[in-house]
C-alpha cells in the first residue's frame, strides 16, 4: 500500500498529488514544490516530470526530502500520476537505476 494524497506547493500553496511509497515515508518528512517555486538549491531532494495522460503537457515539480529517512525512501516520493519520470538527483546520494536520468 502506498500513500496517495494532495500536497500543496510550499510556495504558492498549488495542489499537487502525491505518492509516498509503502508509507516508508511521512508526509511531514518531505516538502514539494511546483516549477515556478523550485528552489535554486536542490542537492536535498529530486526533481520529477510528470503528465496524467499523453495528450498532457509534462509537468515538473522538486520534492525536498528533510529527513535521512526520506531521501533514502526517494525514490518512491514522487507525483501520483500516470507518467512520472527522474529529471535531476544529488549526485551520489540516491540509487534510481535509470540510464535515461538526468544528473544535476
Amino acid at each position: 500500500m502506498c500513500d496517495c494524497y494532495t500536497e500543496r506547493c510550499k510556495g504558492c500553496n498549488q495542489e499537487i498529488e502525491m505518492h509516498l511509497s509503502d508509507y516508508d515515508t511521512d508526509r511531514d518528512e518531505i516538502e514539494v514544490f511546483c516549477k515556478g517555486c523550485m528552489p535554486v538549491e536542490r542537492q536535498d531532494g529530486v526533481v520529477w516530470k510528470y503528465r496524467d495522460s499523453e495528450d498532457e503537457e509534462w509537468k515538473t515539480v522538486f520534492v525536498r526530502a528533510l529527513t535521512k529517512n526520506a531521501m533514502a525512501n526517494a525514490s518512491g516520493n514522487h507525483p501520483n500520476s500516470i507518467d512520472v519520470e527522474v529529471v535531476g538527483v544529488p549526485d551520489g546520494t540516491l540509487e534510481i537505476v535509470d540510464e535515461r536520468n538526468l544528473r544535476m
